[in-house]
């Protein structure tokens, strides 16, 4: 019970508005996911480490958007960008050769 009151002293110190800031939190989680999901479904030749990287740099896209203005883009832009840089650096990681592991 005394969780939710010693958080409430806290939100003073939190830069931004409510909105921005859980919109910022739930796209460094949903774009990421969203990648993982259109890999697996959408793309015939992804690979289990192009998916792995795609979903690696769509966080650090994320991050650098909400967090550090990565090209000056707004909150707005977090998950479209980091869902696109994501998909498109898993699509082209796919294509990397990687060698079989023998038994």
């Amino acid at each position: 019970m005394t969780v939710p009151y010693a958080l409430s002293l806290l939100v003073g110190g939190v830069q931004g508005n409510l909105v921005e800031v859980c919109f910022k939190v739930v796209s460094l989680f949903v774009a990421p996911l969203f990648v993982l999901f259109l890999m697996a479904i959408f793309v015939p030749w992804a690979t289990c480490f192009g998916t792995i990287i795609g979903a690696v740099d769509s966080v650090a896209v994320a991050i650098g958007i909400a967090f550090f203005h990565f090209l000056s883009l707004d909150f707005l832009w977090i998950m479209p960008g980091s869902l696109i840089a994501g998909a498109a650096i898993g699509m082209i990681a796919s294509l990397i050769p990687m060698p079989k592991k023998s038994k």
